[in-house]
């Protein structure tokens, strides 16, 4: 699967030819935003948006799809993995 796009902008997320943000947040996360379908994605930028701030590292559970080495990231999905300031 090589198509998956932001619900919100239709930015293609994936990992491989897209922009490199896919990712999995807390359960909490995702009810904070009222974002239930686990079949549909959003990029950092949405999820920011529909949260009213950014993404920490906190925010981000501890799998496979956010710690698998070899998989493209973006740098926007990188600074908020792993970052907690605020530039």
């Amino acid at each position: 699967m090589t198509d998956s796009p932001c619900v919100d902008c239709r930015v293609n997320t994936h990992h491989r030819d897209g922009i490199g943000e896919s990712f999995m947040l807390n359960q909490w996360v995702w009810d904070s935003i009222q974002f239930q379908d686990s079949a549909d994605y959003l990029c950092i930028k949405c999820v920011e948006k529909r949260l009213g701030r950014r993404l920490t590292p906190p925010d981000f559970i501890l799998c496979p799809l956010n710690t698998y080495l070899l998989y493209y990231r973006s740098k926007l999905l990188i600074s908020r993995m792993t970052r907690f300031d605020n530039d």
